[in-house]
C-alpha cells in the first residue's frame, strides 16, 4: 500500500471548520429570518457572511493536503488506487448519508439515469439534491485528475499538461496577442462537451494548493512573511472577488487561489517549525467540518418542515430559536463526526485496495 504522509495541521482542521460555519450560517441566517418578524429578523437577514470565500479556501486547502500528504507517491502505480479508495472513504458516506435524507421529500424526481448521477457524483453539473454538493463534483474531478497524474511515467506530464490547458483555456485575451500558442478550439470543445469539470477555473484553486503544498519554507518568520504576503494578495485582489462574495472572472481563481495558499502554508510553516502549537481540539473541530458542510442543507430542510407555519417569534424569542437551532445543527453534525463518520473511515482504509505492494516506475516491487 501507499505510504501517504498524513501532516494533519490543527490551523488547517480550524480553517476547515471556520469555512464550514461561514456557509453553514449564510445560509441559517437566510432561513432563520422567515420565523421572524421585526428587528430581530431582520438582524439575521441582514447576514451575509462570505460562503464564496469559504468554498475558495476548501479548494485551495484539497490541493495543498492532496500534494502534502502524497508527493511522495508519484511514478507508483498502487499510489493511484490507494488514493481513489481513501478520496471515496473520505467523500461518499456522509454525502449518502444526506442525500438519503433529502431523498425523502425529493425521491418523485428521482429518475435511474439522475440517481446514478446523484449517488456517484460524477463530475457533470447537475440540479444538487444536497445543494453543497455541487463543490463535490469539481473534487471529484480533481481527485480522478489527479490521481492518474500519480501514474509512473506519464503521471507528471499529465499534471504539467492538465494545469497548461486550465491556464490557456482562461487566460486573458491580451495574451493571446504576443503569446504563440495553439488555438483553443479543440481544448474548448473537449471541454464543454466532455469534461467541463475538469477544465472549469475552479481547478485553479486546486492547482494553487497543489503549488503550495509543494513548497517548504524553513522557519517561523519565513511562515509568517507567506501569512503576510497572502493576505496582502487577497486584499489587492480584493474588488476582483468582492470580498468574498462572488467567485470573479476565469482568472481572479489564479489570485485568491495564490493568495488562501500562502496563508495555509504560512500557518503550516509556523506549526512544523513548532511556533505554534495546536491540540487535539483543533483536529475534533476539522473532523466536524465535512458533516457541517454537507448535512446542514438538509437539516435545515427537516427543521422547516416542522417548523415552518407554526413559529412566529419576536425579539428575544426569535434569537433563543436561532441558538437552539444553530446549537442543534452543530449537535447533530457532531455525533455523525464521531460516531458515524470516523469510525467508518477508520474501518474502509484498512481494506487493501491493491494488496501487492507498490510498484514504482525503475524501482521494482516494494513492501
Amino acid at each position: 500500500m501507499t505510504a501517504a504522509r498524513r501532516d494533519t495541521l490543527g490551523s488547517l482542521e480550524i480553517g476547515r471548520f471556520l469555512a464550514a460555519s461561514t456557509v453553514l450560517l449564510t445560509h441559517f441566517c437566510a432561513d432563520t429570518a422567515r420565523y421572524g418578524s421585526g428587528p430581530a429578523a431582520n438582524f439575521f437577514a441582514a447576514l451575509n457572511p462570505p460562503a464564496p470565500l469559504a468554498v475558495q479556501y476548501f479548494f485551495v486547502l484539497s490541493g495543498f493536503v492532496m500534494m502534502t500528504a502524497h508527493r511522495g507517491d508519484f511514478g507508483t502505480f498502487s499510489a493511484v488506487w490507494h488514493f481513489w479508495w481513501r478520496r471515496a472513504c473520505r467523500i461518499y458516506p456522509v454525502y449518502w448519508l444526506g442525500f438519503g435524507l433529502m431523498s425523502y421529500y425529493l425521491y418523485p424526481a428521482l429518475t435511474p439515469h439522475l440517481a446514478f448521477l446523484m449517488v456517484s457524483l460524477a463530475p457533470v453539473s447537475v440540479v444538487e439534491f444536497v445543494s453543497p454538493a455541487w463543490t463535490l463534483r469539481f473534487e471529484m474531478a480533481f481527485y480522478i485528475a489527479f490521481g492518474l497524474c500519480l501514474l509512473p511515467y506519464v503521471g507528471r506530464v499529465l499534471l504539467a499538461l492538465w494545469i497548461f490547458a486550465v491556464f490557456w483555456l482562461w487566460r486573458p485575451a491580451a495574451l493571446s496577442s504576443f503569446l504563440l500558442f495553439p488555438p483553443t478550439q479543440l481544448l474548448k470543445y473537449v471541454a464543454a462537451h466532455f469534461a467541463p469539470l475538469f477544465f472549469a477555473p475552479f481547478e485553479i484553486f486546486f492547482f494553487m494548493g497543489l503549488a503550495a503544498g509543494a513548497i517548504r519554507l524553513p522557519g517561523t518568520k519565513s511562515g509568517i512573511a507567506a501569512i503576510c504576503a497572502g493576505i496582502a494578495a487577497l486584499a489587492t485582489a480584493g474588488p476582483l472577488y468582492q470580498w468574498g462574495y462572488t467567485y470573479g472572472g476565469p482568472l481572479t481563481p489564479a489570485f485568491t487561489g495564490c493568495g488562501i495558499g500562502l496563508v495555509i502554508l504560512g500557518f503550516a510553516t509556523l506549526e512544523r517549525s513548532g511556533a505554534l502549537r495546536l491540540s487535539g481540539w483543533a483536529r475534533s473541530l476539522g473532523a466536524m467540518s465535512y458533516p457541517l458542510y454537507i448535512l446542514h442543507m438538509p437539516l435545515m430542510v427537516y427543521a422547516d418542515g416542522w417548523f415552518w407555519g407554526h413559529v412566529h417569534l419576536h425579539g428575544a424569542a426569535l434569537f433563543a430559536f436561532g441558538a437552539a437551532y444553530l446549537g442543534g445543527i452543530y449537535l447533530i453534525c457532531a455525533a455523525v463526526a464521531f460516531l458515524f463518520d470516523r469510525p467508518l473511515q477508520k474501518t474502509l482504509r484498512r481494506i487493501k485496495i491493491f494488496p501487492g505492494g507498490r510498484l514504482r516506475a525503475g524501482f521494482g516491487t516494494t513492501g
